[in-house]
This record gives structure tokens, C-alpha cells and sequence, in this order.
């Protein structure tokens, strides 16, 4: 299993999760740094992000509207971030 991290700021952390293993299929966690939430991006989600990393590297945009995207797919599948 590999992590890269895509996008960290002091609100948001974003690391794509590559490779096969009996715990974790591919995806991408989203996590709002501030409100203690994540979501956990598979399948057509996490299709959809990565054609939107790529839009963003063609056309580098401001952080807020990174954090707003980020936020509209936090909003479909957050879920609290319990740390042990």
C-alpha cells in the first residue's frame, strides 16, 4: 500500500491510497483538519476527484476554491474522525 499526499493546508489534508490490500481498496481520504471530519473517496467518487486534480493542475486555482470543493465532497460522505 502507498500513501501520497495530494493537498495539505492548516484546514484540509488530502492523501490518495494506492495499491491492494485486504483492509483498504484504492481511494482518496479527505479530511478537514478543523472540524474533525473525513470521508473516504472509492469508485465513481473517487473517479470524479481525480478528474478534478487534474482540471487543477491544468489551471492552478485559489485555496479557497480548492477548500470549497474539498468541503462539497466532505458534505456527501463525511463521517467523524476518531483517532485512537
Amino acid at each position: 500500500m502507498e500513501l501520497s499526499c495530494l493537498f495539505e493546508n492548516e484546514h484540509y489534508i488530502v492523501c490518495q491510497i494506492s495499491g491492494s490490500g485486504a483492509l483498504h481498496s484504492e481511494g482518496i481520504e479527505v479530511v478537514n483538519k478543523s472540524n474533525h471530519v473525513t470521508a473516504y473517496l472509492t469508485g465513481r467518487m473517487r473517479k470524479t476527484f481525480i478528474r478534478q486534480v487534474k482540471s487543477w493542475r491544468e489551471k492552478t486555482p485559489k485555496e479557497e476554491e480548492v477548500e470549497a470543493r474539498l468541503e462539497e465532497f466532505l458534505v456527501l460522505n463525511a463521517q467523524p474522525l476518531v483517532l485512537h
